[in-house]
């Protein structure tokens, strides 16, 4: 758009966002990759027991937990309905959609439809949506489109297995069968599918969740502000160079 016209640079979270740009009209040379950092020093606890409890959550359940917005990209309604389908398989399966937003009346109509209430509870915006992701057995993402699904590094680093959709800049940070299980967005029962596949074959859930933790570091904040610092370098160089060596 003409607001970015004039940038010498942009930066963009993910190739995907940075096709997006590209086709929005910004020279392809201009626009720099730096994905997202998380902070991997940080220390998260699981949610209690008692936590757990009061959502509903017993000993002997499995947990998958998403952590998204309920707006139309991060697509609720596709987790829903792949809940209903894992609970089929797997009675003892909880889920928690942690997040707040103008989808709800939605999500919460499809939860009736399916007579999920026992199942899958609508928490709200939480403070301690870490801890509880850090809780889950299967971490999701069921985006229709996701500049890079940030909170998928977060469940990396807390060693929880995915299950994500393929949208957007997701496969470039979960790579299918090696940190992760990937399925076509809005597709409730491939998802459902990558679910069962996690909680019921702990070996390979295990392996996947060890290589995302090994995958995850390439995904540190001071990555990004490495990357980040080497944007500005580039353009310094430029810069010099254009002036004809008198910068």
């Amino acid at each position: 758009g003409p607001k970015y016209g004039r940038a010498e640079a942009v930066m963009a979270v993910s190739n995907a966002v940075a096709t997006v740009a590209a086709e929005a009209g910004i020279a392809r040379e201009r626009i720099h990759v730096v994905p997202d950092g998380i902070d991997l020093s940080r220390s998260v606890q699981p949610a209690s027991g008692d936590m757990l409890r009061s959502l509903g959550i017993l000993g002997g359940d499995l947990l998958v937990v998403q952590v998204a917005a309920l707006v139309a990209h991060k697509d609720p309604v596709t987790f829903v309905r792949a809940m209903a389908m894992v609970r089929a398989r797997i009675p003892r399966v909880r889920g928690l959609l942690v997040g707040e937003g103008p989808l709800r009346a939605v999500v919460q109509a499809e939860v009736a439809r399916l007579d999920l209430d026992r199942t899958l509870s609508l928490t709200g915006f939480r403070h301690d949506a870490d801890e509880l992701l850090a809780a889950a057995n299967v971490a999701t993402l069921s985006s229709v489109e996701e500049g890079m699904g940030s909170v998928l590094l977060d469940a990396m680093a807390f060693g929880v297995p995915i299950a994500a959709t393929r949208a957007g800049g997701i496969p470039e940070i979960v790579g299918h069968a090696d940190t992760g299980l990937l399925s076509p967005p809005g597709d409730a029962q491939a998802l459902a599918d990558n679910i069962v596949r996690l909680l019921s074959d702990q070996d390979l859930a295990a392996s996947l969740a060890a290589r995302a933790r090994m995958r995850v570091e390439e995904f540190s904040v001071d990555k990004m502000v490495e990357r980040t610092i080497e944007v500005y370098r580039g353009l310094r160089r430029r810069r010099a160079a254009r002036a004809g060596g008198r910068g």
